[in-house]
């Protein structure tokens, strides 16, 4: 075995055989725009419509992470974030 060197078999990005062969079968057909065919017919069961929309939802929007958030202030901060606002009300007045 060669190391670091690809010495034969397809090319990176050549589909198999079983691939190109269900490809040539599919022609044109689009399973993702059957479901939106399926899913925007006003005679499909709307708990079908929404199963089909929560299946697609993944594929266009991204899944969320959480985010922790966390603040750390000491009673001297806000003391003296309160004396600030204070200033700044005084000086309008």
């Amino acid at each position: 075995m060669a190391t670091g060197k690809k010495t034969g078999g397809r090319k990176k990005g050549t589909l198999n055989k079983a691939t190109q062969d269900l490809f040539e079968i599919m022609g044109n057909y689009s399973p993702l725009l059957r479901l939106l065919e399926i899913a925007q017919d006003d005679e499909t069961p709307i708990d079908t419509q929404i199963k089909i929309n929560l299946d697609l939802l993944p594929y266009i929007y991204p899944r969320r992470k959480n985010v922790e958030a966390s603040i750390h202030s000491s009673n001297q901060d806000i003391e003296e974030g309160m004396k600030q606002i204070a200033d700044a009300l005084a000086s309008i007045e």
